[in-house]
């Protein structure tokens, strides 16, 4: 059960939930700032090492074009000429997997109480 006061910050800041939400943020952005650079750098080697590849007119049959992670697509995109910076990278990961994360606890909370009721 939640207490209704926790929905006020001046409270909730000084909870003991509140210092564990923000430990395990800190180590989420850490992960998820630590997997960037480490693709960013995984990047930077295959960029350097690729040899030119036939268009994909000349792709032989049978052999597909690899696809590209939602990160690879962000470390490459371009607005207005400039790259997205690290925060907004990771901000866009962030978004990405809670709305799966939040999705799924949906999901299976809609099949339980179906299921409940059926």
């Amino acid at each position: 059960m939640t207490n209704p006061l926790l929905g006020w910050d001046f409270i909730f800041k000084r909870t003991n939930m509140y210092r564990e939400m923000s430990a395990s943020l800190a180590v989420i952005h850490q992960l998820m700032t630590s997997v960037v650079d480490a693709r960013i750098e995984a990047l930077k080697q295959q960029q350097a090492l690729q040899i030119e590849l036939p268009s994909s007119d000349a792709l032989v049959e049978g052999i597909r074009k690899q696809r590209r992670t939602l990160l690879d697509t962000l470390l490459t995109t371009q607005i207005d000429g400039e790259q997205l910076t690290r925060s907004d990278i990771c901000d866009e990961v962030n978004t990405f997997v809670f709305a799966v994360s939040l999705r799924s606890r949906t999901n299976t909370c809609i099949r339980r109480s179906t299921y409940v009721y059926i």
